[in-house]
């Protein structure tokens, strides 16, 4: 069994400036690099508070191209990612994302394997890692081999690597030496003669014939020969055949490990700390009824669908997340983010106060009569 680190922790590799929120790991040996081990891999996730979506990606080639690289499914649905938090209703972390270990199980014959973390797909766009969570650690485990059924854990898959070419032929089969006559059986004797003298062993082995193709049965039975007949030659036995081992695929090339650098980097940006929520109530005809379930303290004033909220903070918002009811009645809920056409506005001057421009039912995504869910995040 081997275990190797499939992806180190992505903190390490914040920078001050464009932090990487899509990271692709490095790539590792797969059960399929050697062929004496076997071609089962187990993959654990550790995270904390994360949201995006998580690939494990295979190559079959020796020094594989970006275009080399395919994605592996690791759930029961065949999707080619792992996407967090799995229930976005039901979070496990408290801050909107999934915290805890997953483990997921496939087979293959890969050579080369990788981890890749997206979130391209949010809108809008992240501006701290943090805001979305982490990967603490993605560990891979191979040297089993593999059974026929799914994976353990969330859902595993096992997928099978191509079969390697058959060995030599086999050689002929050598002739048979023919059998000695047998006597005729005398009639039984009511008194027991003495027993004879044992012969000696022969010295001499006679040679070993020639195996050759095997006749088709007589179907004449011999005559019965004389008791104590002679036994015949032991045929000679032919050849055993050679077979031809197929050759072994090229051992890849390791790249060289670089020096270590002795300049530690910067610390990056702190990003949103805190998140309050509320929500949105709209009648029939589209307008705002209501501002429900505000924070203790806070205070919120409607003009048309302009809102003017009051809080008890000393800092301004950093960004906004909308989640619009897709009926009046419905339970489905959909994101929507900041927009040329939906924004948040401060005046440095009004501390604790800021304003939400053009909240419709259009720009939220939310039907008329039906709800908005609202989450600011602060510093």
């Amino acid at each position: 069994m081997y275990s190797i680190i499939l992806l180190n922790s992505i903190t390490t590799h914040y920078q001050a400036t464009n932090p990487p929120v899509n990271i692709t790991g490095p790539q590792v040996r797969g059960a399929g690099y050697s062929n004496t081990i076997g071609n089962n891999h187990t993959v654990s996730i550790s995270m904390n508070n994360f949201i995006g979506r998580i690939y494990i990606e295979g190559s079959l080639a020796t020094n594989p191209l970006e275009s080399d690289w395919f994605a592996i499914p690791l759930s029961y649905d065949l999707s080619p990612y792992l996407q967090f938090p799995a229930d976005p209703y039901h979070p496990t972390g408290d801050q909107n994302g999934d915290t805890g270990i997953n483990v997921y199980n496939f087979a293959g014959n890969f050579i080369w394997l990788r981890a890749r973390i997206d979130r391209s797909y949010l809108l809008p766009q992240p501006i701290d890692p943090e805001l979305v969570g982490t990967v603490t650690q993605i560990l891979l485990n191979y040297g089993s081999v593999a059974g026929t059924g799914g994976g353990a854990g969330t859902g595993g898959l096992f997928v099978t690597g191509p079969t390697g070419p058959a060995g030599g032929p086999t050689g002929p089969t050598g002739n048979q030496g023919p059998t000695g006559n047998q006597g005729p059986t005398g009639n039984a004797s009511t008194i027991p003669g003495p027993t004879g003298p044992s012969g000696a062993p022969s010295l001499i082995t006679g040679p070993t014939g020639y195996t050759g193709p095997t006749g088709a049965p007589s179907l004449i039975t011999g005559p019965t020969g004389n008791p104590g007949g002679p036994t015949g030659p032991t045929g000679v036995m032919g050849p055993t055949g050679v077979g031809v081992t197929g050759p072994t695929g090229p051992t890849g090339y390791t790249g060289p490990t670089g020096n270590a650098s002795t300049v530690t980097g910067p610390t990056g940006a702190k990003g949103a700390s805190s998140i309050y929520n509320f929500t949105i109530n709209y009648d029939t005809g589209g307008n705002i009824t209501s501002i429900t379930n505000v924070p203790a303290g806070w205070s919120t004033s409607v003009i048309s669908n302009i809102i003017t909220v009051t809080t008890t903070l000393t800092t301004f918002p950093q960004g906004f997340f909308v989640w619009g009811q897709q009926g009046g009645t419905g339970t489905v809920y959909v994101s929507r983010g900041a927009s040329s056409l939906m924004y948040l506005s401060y005046d440095l001057s009004l501390t604790g106060q800021f304003v939400m421009n053009g909240f419709s039912t259009t720009n939220t995504g939310t039907a008329n009569g039906g709800n908005v869910k609202v989450s600011i995040l602060f510093p």
